[in-house]
């Protein structure tokens, strides 16, 4: 079977019915769809494929998804780490008002594509943000 990407010898940690791992794993993806995850055979590394990846040391999961995050106020991480409760509820409250007015439109965009960057390293492939101007992350994301 000749598809896009083939991942071999890799750890998979599988979303299935049956939450199955592989130790040694193989992946075969064809048009961004995955059209196979079993367990690595002779002759994976020699798969008909467009891109054969070397698993060995890696782990091939599902992507994972942030339920709720805030993706504009992503450059003020630990600006409010030393006020109690109330007073980060109203600063930041305060302040997510105007980032919904249409002021600092460059932190705006330069939190969500910080944010975008981050989440894509780590593994986060979904997000659910709760943003004042969302369309700014769907175009970072996009």
């Amino acid at each position: 079977m000749a598809v896009d990407l083939a991942i071999h010898d890799a750890l998979v940690l599988t979303a299935d019915e049956r939450n199955r791992l592989y130790e040694r794993g193989t992946v075969c993806i064809t048009d961004g769809c995955i059209e196979e995850v079993r367990p690595s055979r002779a002759g994976d590394g020699e798969l008909e494929a467009f891109t054969v990846i070397d698993g060995n040391g890696k782990l091939v999961m599902p992507g994972l998804v942030n339920a709720h995050t805030h993706l504009e106020m992503t450059p003020l991480i630990g600006a409010f780490s030393e006020l109690d409760l109330t007073e980060m509820l109203g600063s930041g409250t305060a302040l997510f008002n105007r980032l919904g007015n249409g002021e600092f439109e460059y932190l705006v965009e330069a939190g969500v594509e910080l944010a975008a960057l981050n989440f894509l390293l780590g593994g986060v492939t979904t997000v659910n943000s709760m943003d004042a101007r969302p369309a700014a992350g769907a175009e970072a994301f996009g």
